[in-house]
């Protein structure tokens, strides 16, 4: 057999790039992805995680905290960019308006996902797809695409807090984001009637009961 004969049963390319979304995907924790969804709708719960022998503790949020944050440090270099000299090239409004857009890039090209989102849930709706769908019963662009929006490389925490085994204290922050295959291990926590929760992170009495 020649290197141009093709190769018997071979798959499509497209059979191909959907195996390979459908692998990635597959490696991802069903219960924790499920929160993330759910804090993409401001449902989030609170968790913590086990990262590098460190404890994260906060809440799931939507990655439009994460997205606020960054544009305004982007807003921040525009300002700086304003005080200086502006390029030769360029008309006052042109680069006004490249300095506006650099300054909520983040948000925008969020905004654009949300709104690719819309317009998949859009689609699946009007071939009568609702619910928890399976991949292999849509057309194959569909089905790749639902798989890639399906995934999570990251999920967003607010009011965070950081503790590491022999240091004092722990480290706080408004807003965080994790790479998901770095979480080593994760639990939910319980909250008690005012949104609180108390749990020892590490003993520092080497006679204390486990």
């Amino acid at each position: 057999m020649s290197e141009n004969d093709p190769i018997p049963n071979s798959i499509s390319p497209a059979e191909v790039d959907l195996a390979r979304i459908a692998a990635y995907g597959g490696h991802q924790d069903g219960y924790l992805l499920e929160l993330i969804r759910l804090a993409d709708r401001n449902l989030g719960l609170a968790v913590g995680l086990l990262l590098n022998g460190m404890v994260v503790v906060g809440s799931l949020a939507p990655p439009e905290h994460m997205a606020k944050e960054v544009d305004s440090e982007r807003s921040r270099l525009a300002e700086q960019a304003r005080i200086g000299e502006k390029p030769e090239n360029l008309t006052d409004e042109e680069w006004e308006q490249i300095l506006e857009d650099f300054s909520t890039a983040t948000s925008a090209a969020l905004r654009e996902f949300r709104e690719e989102l819309q317009e998949l849930d859009s689609e699946l709706e009007q071939i009568g797809e609702t619910g928890r769908l399976d991949p292999a019963n849509l057309p194959a662009d569909l089905a790749r695409r639902m798989i890639y929006f399906q995934a999570r490389s990251f999920l967003t925490l607010k009011n965070v807090q950081i503790a590491a085994p022999a240091q004092v204290g722990s480290m706080k922050l408004g807003v965080l984001r994790v790479a998901v295959s770095q979480v080593d291990a994760w639990w939910p926590l319980r909250l008690d009637e005012h949104g609180k929760a108390s749990f020892k992170l590490f003993s520092t009495d080497p006679g204390e009961e486990p």
